[in-house]
């Protein structure tokens, strides 16, 4: 199935019709494009795009208040204690 065949399916079933969809492709065809957005896709972006403009069309488009900056879940292990206190204790977190 292309995308404008997705696209079609999606927009055609009430359950999914005003999620938006975003469309990544390598297609250069302005009358593709022109398809898509007619069908109602939300953005069209080139699988060339730049990381930051298809994160801000992302954000924009699931947030009301779209964040600036990517947002990485991260764990730094740390050891808790020297050492030095009574019994010697130290542990390890997260």
């Amino acid at each position: 199935m292309d995308g404008v065949t997705l696209l079609k399916t999606i927009k055609a079933d009430r359950r999914f019709k005003d999620v938006p969809v975003v469309m990544l492709t390598a297609s250069e065809d302005a009358a593709v494009k022109a398809e898509c957005e007619r069908l109602g896709c939300a953005a069209w972006f080139r699988k060339d795009a730049e990381p930051d403009d298809l994160y801000q069309k992302l954000q924009s488009l699931i947030e009301d208040t779209p964040r600036s900056h990517i947002r990485l879940n991260t764990s730094v292990k740390v050891i808790v204690g020297d050492g030095s206190a009574t019994g010697g204790v130290t542990r390890t977190e997260y």
